[in-house]
Order: structure tokens, then sequence, then C-alpha cells
């Protein structure tokens, strides 16, 4: 279905002026995801949500189950979980879902594929710049969105979709009308063959669902699974609309955490740390390892002198942002502390007695 402006003037022309009786009017558009009991009005507004044409029903659906397995491994129930919250309650917010691999035919765009084949109308793609335009009434009434080869090291985008994913309402804006705001239950669905560098993630960002997956094995690759898939799509539904979520809602984009935390997430978050930040943490790495302890502490101008004694272009601010703002450590009163110094002759760190307002780091902190 397409939404296709006709002017009262037109259909005057073409029907007659007695044709404005037969025509339905509304006070005007809402943007309402529904899949169980569909309305296309809500009140006496007209619902701008596409109604889908699968009617759940019993069956199999054993090539979905058979790709779902392929996609989410270890977290097959949280996948299933992913898609019963799309079907049966689209309101609710989820992680932004990165599906990444360096390799080819991983089933990485089969996967969006399969995502639209089920919601039709109301899931599109989109393109980065899409996202920072201005005009958006192509995806921003949707309920999931595609980011197809994605890879962005703006932090502009991040902050994008980290506010796109949580908001309750953003700017409709289309070519020559006015801008209003509307409901947005959009999903992110980001697809990239960088797997560590497709986009920065800050170590406490909590908004993202990162899954590395795997070619395809040799001789199981099914030209015409996606076709496959999309017979199945009323049996699973059926399924989806009776199965018992194992999961239970724990934070705004439902699922905790420690539930969607993969190594790939983690790598990412890793590779996303600045050069400052990833030389502190080499610095803390050698401190470790040469005093043999789990935890050290030092100030701000220790930490200056320790890693860039020579650079005058760094601030305090900006070593207090980038190496000790993610782990949310607060630095203490004034009062006596092991301040860590090094001897650039022997090559060795060495402790001395001293009083300041310091801060301190341990392994566990620093995932050492």
């Amino acid at each position: 279905m397409e939404l296709i402006t006709w002017f009262r003037s037109n259909l005057i022309t073409d029907y007659g002026r007695d044709s404005l009786k037969l025509i339905d009017s509304y006070d005007g558009f809402v943007n309402e995801p529904l899949h169980i009991n569909y309305k296309d009005c809500v009140g006496n507004y007209y619902n701008k949500y596409f109604k889908i044409s699968h009617i759940p029903s019993t069956g199999e659906w054993a090539n979905i189950d058979s790709f779902l397995r392929h996609i989410f491994q270890e977290q097959y129930e949280i996948g299933l979980d992913y898609f019963q919250l799309l079907f049966t309650q689209p309101k609710q917010r989820l992680p932004i879902l990165c599906l990444v691999s360096e390799e080819r035919n991983t089933g990485k765009s089969t996967f969006q594929d399969f995502v639209k084949a089920i919601f039709q109308n109301n899931s599109c793609f989109a393109s980065v710049q899409s996202l920072l335009g201005r005009f958006n009434s192509d995806w921003v009434s949707k309920l999931t969105i595609g980011l197809d080869e994605f890879e962005s090291s703006d932090m502009k985008v991040v902050e994008r979709l980290k506010f796109l994913s949580t908001t309750k309402k953003a700017p409709l804006e289309e070519k020559s009308k006015e801008r209003v705001e509307i409901p947005f239950y959009g999903k992110f669905i980001i697809c990239s063959n960088f797997v560590h560098t497709f986009i920065k993630i800050p170590l406490n960002e909590n908004r993202f669902w990162v899954r590395e997956i795997n070619p395809v094995p040799m001789g199981k690759d099914d030209t015409s699974l996606l076709s496959k898939m999309e017979e199945e799509i009323p049996a699973f539904l059926h399924f989806l609309s009776h199965r018992l979520l194992k999961t239970k809602s724990s934070s705004r984009m439902w699922f905790s955490n420690q539930e969607i935390e993969t190594q790939a997430l983690l790598n990412v978050k890793k590779y996303s740390k600045s050069k400052l930040a990833l030389n502190f943490q080499f610095l803390a790495q050698e401190i470790f390892d040469q005093f043999s302890t789990n935890s050290f502490s030092f100030t701000l101008k220790d930490l200056r002198n320790l890693l860039c004694p020579r650079d005058n272009n760094v601030s305090q601010k900006q070593l207090k942002d980038e190496c000790i703002g993610p782990y949310k450590i607060e630095s203490v009163k004034p009062s006596n502390y092991k301040k860590i110094r090094y001897d650039s002759e022997k090559e060795i760190y060495y402790q001395e007695n001293a009083k300041g307002r310091f801060f301190t780091f341990t392994k566990e902190m620093l995932d050492l």
C-alpha cells in the first residue's frame, strides 16, 4: 500500500462534487503499530501504520528455526524474544541489533530481508545520510529500519542512533510540509562487514546488541531460503503469538546488559577507545604487572606526567573525560596515597608517599 495525496479539486474534476460525500474524513494521522487486532483508524485519526497481510496459522517453520539458530547461536531464545516483542509488543523499545562479519555468505542481508518480509511496508532500509538529513518521511514512521553495509566513525551518528532508540517522539519532516512530532517506535538493525570498527560504542553504553555471524557451512547454502521462510511466516507468527517470553523486562530496552552482552560488543567498545584511553589501559597493565597489585591510585597530575609528560595539548579535563570518565570513578578528599612515578633511565615504575585528591583503579574496573 501507498498513500498518495489527491486534492479536493482533482476529485471534483474526475468524479463530480457529489463524490466528496462518499469519502471518509479524519481529523489527521496517527502512527499506531498494531499486528493483532489491527485498526485502520484510531479515534477519528487515520492510522499510517500498515496492516500486514500475514494471517497466523498453525504449521511448520523449520527453515526459519534453522536460520535464526544460525544468526543467534547461544542467544537463540533471546532472538526469539526479540521477534516476539516486535510482533506482539511493537511499542516496546529494543536494543540496536548489529550483525557483523568480515566474511561473505553469512546471512546478514537475508536477515534484513526476512524482517521486511514479516513487517512488509512497516520496514524499510535507510542510509547514514538519511539519519542525519533533514527530510525523514521515508523511515521515521517505520517499525524496523535497516542500515546495510554500515560503517561510520562519526560520533554524530552514534548520538543520533542512541537518541532515536529511546525517544518517544521524533520530528516528521516532508518536503513542502510543516514539521510535526509523531510517536516513534523504530528499531534499528545494522549490518556491517567491519567487525570491530563499524561504529564507536562508548564503554558504558547499553543500547547496542552486537553479534558476529559465522559463514554458512559449505554445502548448506540455500539460494531459495528466503522464499521458503516467507511461506513459513504465518506459522512462525502463530508460534510467537502463543509462546511465553523467556526474558523479563529488565531495562528500557527490555533486555538486561548481561543478556545481550557478547564478545563482539566488547571488541567494538575496545576499538572505540581514543588513543589516549588505549595508552592509559596499556599503562595500567604495566603497573599491575610490575607491582603485582590489583589496584593503584594517582591524581590527574600524576596521570599527565605518566601518560603525556611532554604533550602540552592534552588538558587535565581531557584526561579525566577519556581515561577516568568511562569508569565513573570519583576522587577522594586530599589524603595520603602511594604515588606512581616512572624512572626513564631504569625504565621502571616506582612508588613514593604523597598526598592529594586521587583516583583508585582496579583490574576489575579496567577489565584486565
